[in-house]
């Protein structure tokens, strides 16, 4: 009798070897993309990080996984001789190999907020990618490079301006008044200051 590995092995219809190589590649890849990327940040004009790289990359990757994936499911689900539920249940996870990274790199622009936990899903789904093709092995490697990016360098929200250290002096700038200040007298009488008169505030030169 079959068993479910068996099963699963006639499913994938591939060398386990050949996975277990491209796995160990993709590890290389994230970890040596990792150490270069972190810290890095881009900024436009306006000082807000700039999405680009990490968004083309991540999107590349499920374009390649996509094309690859589906016909490839598709093909399987036909010639897989096994039980029904079990090729719907492969077909399943298949499809949902094949789709997950290109519609969480798609959404990028609109789940900024948690951009940390999409690249991670990228990461496991290209990595995961790999049982239906890994996109010709190209998509498998550009979406583990791509989910390092969106961790590394993607916006969690819009960019906040700081106040610089010459905010204090737009008031000054702007040309407020200085306030007179009360003596001691108007301050025991409760009256209020007199404003100062400009023309004797000037010293007279002497003749």
């Amino acid at each position: 009798m079959t068993t479910f590995l068996g099963y699963l092995m006639d499913w994938l219809s591939v060398n386990p070897n050949a996975i277990v190589i491209l796995w160990g590649l993709e590890a290389i890849v994230v970890t040596f993309t990792s150490f270069l990327t972190r810290g890095w940040v881009e900024k436009d004009e306006r000082s807000e990080w700039r999405p680009t790289l990490a968004f083309a990359v991540s999107l590349a990757a499920g374009i390649l996984i996509l094309a690859h994936g589906i016909p490839l499911t598709d093909a399987r689900e036909t010639n897989f001789d096994g039980p029904s539920d079990l090729r719907a249940i492969f077909a399943a996870v298949g499809y949902a190999q094949s789709i997950v990274v290109f519609s969480v790199a798609a959404m990028l622009p609109l789940v900024r907020a948690r951009h940390q936990l999409w690249g991670v899903v990228i990461i496991l789904f290209s990595v995961a990618s790999a049982l239906v093709g890994g996109g010709f092995i190209l998509g498998s490697v550009l979406g583990s490079i791509g989910g390092v990016l969106v961790v590394n360098r993607y916006p969690s929200g819009s960019g906040t301006r700081r106040p610089s250290g010459g905010d204090h002096l737009v008031g000054v700038a702007a040309g407020t008044p200085n306030q007179p200040q009360p003596t001691q007298t108007q301050e025991r009488n409760g009256e209020p200051a007199e404003p100062a008169d400009d023309e004797s505030s000037f010293e007279q030169p002497p003749l």
